[in-house]
C-alpha cells in the first residue's frame, strides 16, 4: 500500500486480503488512523479494519509505523491472530532501512519460514541488537496468546 495515491477513501480494502499484512505508514498516538506520504495523507482507518472482518481475519499483520496500538486493536477486532508493531516512536528511513525497515525485514523472513509470530520478533531483535535499545524499546505482539511488550 503506498499513500498517496491510495487514501482512505481510494483504497480497495481488497487489496490487503491476505494471510500476512505489512503496513509501513506513519500512525499518532491515540489517533485511529494511518497517515502517508510527506503531507500526512490519511490512508487506513481504525474504523475501515474493523468493519472488514472478511479481509483480515486469520491474518499476521505487522505495522511498520509509530503508535501502533489503536490500529492494532482494530485489526485484532477484525480477527486478525496476531498484530506486530510499536507502541512509541518506531524509527524509519525514507531511502532506505531504517531500523523499524530492519526489524521487519528479518520478521517476515522468519515468518515465512515458519516461525511464531513471538519468535520472529525475538529472533529479529536479536538480529537488530547493533541498534540502540530505545529504537525499538515499544515494540509488542498482540494476539497469540495476550500482549507481550518486547
Amino acid at each position: 500500500m503506498t499513500a498517496p495515491p491510495l487514501t482512505a477513501e481510494t483504497i480497495d480494502l481488497q487489496s490487503l486480503k491476505a494471510e500476512i499484512v505489512y503496513i509501513r505508514l506513519h500512525g499518532l498516538d491515540g489517533q485511529p488512523y494511518l497517515y502517508g506520504g510527506p503531507n500526512w495523507i490519511t490512508a487506513l482507518s481504525a474504523e475501515q479494519v474493523e468493519n472488514a472482518p472478511e479481509i483480515f481475519s486469520g491474518s499476521i499483520v505487522y505495522l511498520e509505523g509509530c503508535h501502533g496500538t489503536t490500529m492494532a486493536n482494530a485489526f485484532l477486532n477484525a480477527g486478525a491472530r496476531a498484530v506486530v508493531g510499536d507502541k512509541d516512536t518506531s524509527w524509519g528511513r525514507k531511502y532506505r532501512l531504517g531500523p523499524s525497515s530492519k526489524i521487519g525485514k528479518h520478521w517476515l523472513k522468519q515468518i515465512k519460514q515458519g516461525a511464531s509470530v513471538r519468535n520472529a520478533l525475538a529472533v529479529s531483535l536479536a538480529k537488530v541488537k547493533y541498534l540502540p535499545y530505545e529504537l525499538y524499546d515499544g515494540m509488542f505482539v498482540m494476539g497469540e496468546s495476550g500482549v507481550t511488550l518486547i
